[in-house]
């Protein structure tokens, strides 16, 4: 029961979806539930695409027919969507600064590594080949900001980091990074910028190290988050980091980042 729901996210909308949809959530059992009464958080359910994924008694009029601004919802095998990230891109780049060519590549750079992260992490000591993420930039209907969130729902990064540490499938040169069992000492070590990927692969691959760069380094980039296992961080321009635990097991990885004008 969402009825008296006061304030929500398009991150939380994205997680929301994404459990109800995951057959390890529901076992298999159909479920039943309401939105919110509120009027902004019943837009944000119908811009959002959420009925294109439940089943609704009184479904919303469609608001948009293509899917940028939408929940967007993929299933793929070893590879990343490199077109869907630049259209995804290209219509954020329009709503925040009123031009799909505005130069800046950061954003495009940030999708593609969240996509790769989740070909690396996400199913790591499992035989499930398939990759299942989803992605939301919403434009916030009453602003210009764009808010995007990526998410996944496999092991997490820090238990796959943690797997491979274990049975030794890291190369030497990543596992000086890896505190067993302090996934916060973990992503410290991280942030203080080990330049060395997972896949010793010059200039790819760099996977959290790239996104952090980027991040630190785009003032139109505000309020990312980063959310793995039992570890939060939130990263800005200009700004100190902030990483903390919290008491619950996130499975999964959920990225979420704002997109403001100049």
């Amino acid at each position: 029961d969402l009825s008296l729901v006061d304030e929500m996210g398009p991150e939380t909308l994205t997680c929301y979806c994404a459990l109800i949809n995951d057959l390890d959530f529901t076992k298999g059992m159909a479920l039943s539930g309401n939105t919110p009464t509120k009027k902004t958080l019943r837009e944000m359910f119908n811009k959002a695409g959420f009925y294109d994924f439940v089943a609704s008694d009184h479904p919303p009029k469609r608001i948009k027919e293509d899917i940028y601004g939408k929940l967007i919802h993929k299933i793929t095998r070893s590879r990343v969507e490199g077109k869907l990230a630049a259209d995804v891109c290209q219509a954020a780049y329009k709503h925040t600064f009123n031009d799909q060519n505005y130069n800046n590549k950061n954003i495009y750079t940030i999708l593609i590594e969240c996509m790769a992260n989740t070909r690396n992490h996400a199913n790591y000591g499992s035989r499930n080949t398939e990759y299942n993420w989803w992605l939301l930039a919403y434009a916030e209907p009453n602003t210009r900001i764009t808010k995007f969130c990526f998410l996944d729902l496999g092991v997490g990064i820090f238990e796959s980091l943690n797997k491979k540490y274990t049975d030794q499938s890291l190369v030497e040169r990543f596992k000086r990074v890896i505190v067993p069992n302090d996934n916060k000492k973990t992503l410290q070590r991280i942030f203080k910028g080990d330049k060395e990927s997972s896949t010793n692969s010059p200039g790819r691959g760099l996977g959290i190290i790239n996104i952090y760069g980027l991040v630190r380094n785009n003032s139109n980039i505000s309020n990312f988050t980063l959310l793995s296992n039992n570890v939060i961080a939130k990263i800005s321009y200009n700004m100190a980091d902030s990483i903390d635990l919290i008491k619950s097991n996130f499975d999964g990885t959920l990225y979420y980042w704002e997109l403001i004008p100049n």
